[in-house]
């Protein structure tokens, strides 16, 4: 059994929402209902591995990390003793860009800047079955868009390629829509008392694309181009803070992102002849100051 719930997100989902079904605990009442927002700094890293070929090697693009400003809200409704939903968002404010560098090895033959924008929305149901566990399962929708622009070849590109090949192409830009099943477990005890004190929460959310969208300017006039169950999703959270009395929490979160997706076949080259959306890993950590508050 365990074997075969380690093999797919969705049949880990089935196997925790099983747990769940079995297991309450029935010496506790519900949990209170509460609200949160969140503000801070987003850290975004992201590699990718094109199919372009140059000296028979793959070209690796990394971006140097960028920062931007990124708000957190969300909500916790209880609908029973045992059972409740998250409904959260996020989204970055504004724009920054910072360094991207294309590379043949261990070296670079182009650098560009590029910059992030992305939104979130989450919506998971949680089942009690310990005063402090929940199992969590639902559905998440990302939107990241990033523009690429001020390309400029290195003296090291005319090694391998000719200088035309890596041309500015002014700006370049491609939107990825994912929407995801996930599920995971959360510890938590926020709330969980009325009276003050130091507490926590931790959760671990794991799943897989089930619909990836992607649209670029560069590629067939900006058509979008789907694919399905391509790739894994991870979403890890750590809380920590003071309750300030029965209905009021501050403290701090860190959040971690993680999107792996597969190279995807378009059947349709750009101007450098690449048919595929390459395989990349896009990461997110964001620490925030939040405030909850129960109702």
């Amino acid at each position: 059994m365990l074997k075969i719930c380690l093999q797919a997100p969705i049949a880990l989902t089935i196997c925790l929402f099983s747990m769940a079904l079995k297991a309450a605990d029935s010496d506790v009442g519900a949990r209170p209902g509460y609200s949160f927002f969140g503000l801070g700094p987003n850290f975004v890293s992201y590699e990718e591995n094109t199919t372009l070929q140059i000296d028979d090697s793959v070209v690796d693009v990394e971006t140097e990390t960028t920062i931007n400003t990124t708000q957190q809200s969300g909500t916790y409704v209880s609908f029973s003793k045992d059972w409740g939903f998250y409904l959260t968002t996020s989204s970055t404010l504004g724009e920054s860009s910072s360094e991207e560098r294309w590379l043949v090895g261990e070296t670079t033959i182009r650098s560009n800047r590029v910059s992030f924008e992305q939104q979130h929305i989450g919506f998971v149901l949680s089942r009690r079955y310990k005063s402090n566990y929940s199992v969590l399962f639902g559905a998440q929708y990302d939107n990241t868009e990033f523009k690429r622009f001020a390309h400029q070849p290195t003296p090291a590109a005319s090694e391998f390629v000719q200088d035309e090949n890596f041309s500015d192409p002014g700006t370049e830009s491609e939107t990825v829509l994912e929407l995801s099943f996930v599920a995971g477990l959360e510890k938590t005890t926020i709330f969980q008392t009325t009276q003050p004190g130091w507490r926590y929460r931790t959760r671990v959310l794991f799943g897989s694309p089930v619909l990836t969208r992607i649209s670029n300017t560069e590629v067939n006039d900006g058509k979008s181009f789907s694919e399905e169950f391509n790739g894994l999703v991870l979403h890890a959270r750590a809380t920590y803070g003071y309750q300030i009395n029965a209905n009021l929490f501050a403290g701090i979160n860190i959040d971690l992102a993680v999107s792996k997706r597969n190279a995807i076949d378009r059947g349709v080259a750009d101007s450098a002849g690449i048919t595929r959306f390459p395989k990349n890993t896009l990461i997110y950590l964001f620490p925030s100051l939040s405030l909850y508050w129960s109702f």
